[in-house]
């Protein structure tokens, strides 16, 4: 059950638990082998798995305009305060897609490593 439920690079050693405890659980129990989440979690530390989160690890360059935006936004602050205008900061927030950090944790035989910065 452990195999089909893996998810990964079959010729590396990351790789991941694609069904939760209680799932995997529910399975066991469908086969006739009853098992609460928490013993499913048990087993599953015994072959080698753990709760593992990503981990910014895989640093790219350093883009040469790294500090353009910011002195940008310094030049405008400047310019508004001197104007007497309201200075007002709003911070987004997109959705990253890639090698990039989640807040989320699987179980993993070992973590999975992510670019160092969100950003390009």
């Amino acid at each position: 059950m452990v195999a089909n439920e893996t998810a990964g690079d079959p010729t590396g050693d990351q790789k991941w638990m694609r069904s939760s405890l209680r799932q995997l659980s529910r399975r066991l129990s469908n086969t006739g082998q009853a098992a609460s989440p928490p013993t499913v979690g048990r087993l599953l530390k015994k072959l080698g798995y753990s709760l593992k989160a990503n981990v910014k690890k895989k640093a790219g360059k350093e883009h040469p305009d790294r500090d353009k935006q910011f002195k940008y936004i310094e030049a405008q602050i400047k310019a508004f305060r001197a104007a007497g205008w309201p200075i007002i900061s709003v911070d987004t927030k997109k959705e990253l897609i890639g090698n990039f950090k989640n807040a989320g944790q699987a179980w993993r035989q070992e973590p999975e490593y992510v670019n160092v910065h969100d950003f390009l």
